[in-house]
């Protein structure tokens, strides 16, 4: 998903690039045929590119609130919530391991598997 968003973002960064070129191209051919004066082509690029990139900045900015009205809607896990979970998880690791670590005898400590058990006196001696 957002692979796509960013997918979509730079299609529209390329093609802001491109109006940005033919922009510049229209206006200096505009100045050749005498229609603009080249201060007039200037400034109406400049106000162009400026309108240009406050649009990019809105349109990632709707885009993104978008996806996350998405994501949020999917019930996915955030990269926090995930690294969180890691977290937790590494540490009960840890913890299991100790538990494990004292429950199982050591081969010097450990006696036989089943104790032989000496006979007992019926007669109590």
């Amino acid at each position: 998903m957002r692979e796509l968003a960013r997918k979509m973002a730079l299609a529209s960064l390329g093609t802001a690039v491109v109006s940005t070129a033919k922009v510049r191209e229209t206006m200096q051919t505009l100045v050749q045929q005498g229609k603009l004066t080249t201060e007039e082509a200037e400034r109406f690029t400049h106000q162009m590119c400026e309108t240009g990139e406050k649009e990019m900045k809105d349109m990632k900015q709707h885009l993104n609130e978008g996806l996350e009205r998405v994501t949020k809607g999917m019930h996915l896990a955030q990269a926090e919530e995930v690294e969180q979970l890691r977290h937790r998880v590494d540490n009960l690791e840890k913890r299991l391991s100790l538990l494990e670590d004292q429950l199982t005898p050591t081969p010097a400590s450990a006696g036989p598997a089943f104790p032989e058990q000496e006979p007992s006196d019926p007669g109590g001696e």
